[in-house]
């Protein structure tokens, strides 16, 4: 059951530039996002169970995925980048917010920005862990 008591926050990692969302055990999460950017926008998802991880990573082709419940929990690496003209993958500026519905699901959201417009939404990110 999705509490405040098993929800665990985000965490960041400077040195990969990458957001942790723990999956706990016996949750599914769903995965879903948008992108109003000109430039090309890049998120890579991994979900790492214990020593192993599987990558989910498609320039602007899917839309959402489904991870389905397992025994143990797990973690999802999350990584925003842009495609710069001239400049290649470059990592995006985000943001992060965390709503909890107790006893339903937690939500995730992530605005990634890329420096075009500084309008914080140029990738609207989101992840949906439920019991």
């Amino acid at each position: 059951m999705c509490t405040p008591q098993t929800h665990t926050p985000v965490s960041y990692a400077d040195n990969s530039k990458e957001y942790t969302v723990t999956l706990p055990g016996k949750h599914a999460a769903y995965l879903y996002g948008t992108v109003t950017a000109g430039w090309v926008q890049k998120v890579t998802a991994t979900v790492v169970a214990g020593d192993t991880g599987a990558v989910l990573d498609n320039y602007q082709t899917t839309y959402s995925v489904a991870i389905t419940p397992a025994d143990k929990a797990r973690k999802i690496l999350l990584k925003f980048e842009a495609q710069i003209p001239d400049r290649g993958l470059q990592p995006s500026k985000v943001q992060h917010k965390e709503n909890i519905v107790p006893k339903y699901a937690v939500f995730y959201t992530f605005y990634a920005e890329d420096g075009f417009d500084n309008d914080e939404h140029d990738t609207d990110f989101c992840i949906s862990v439920l019991p």
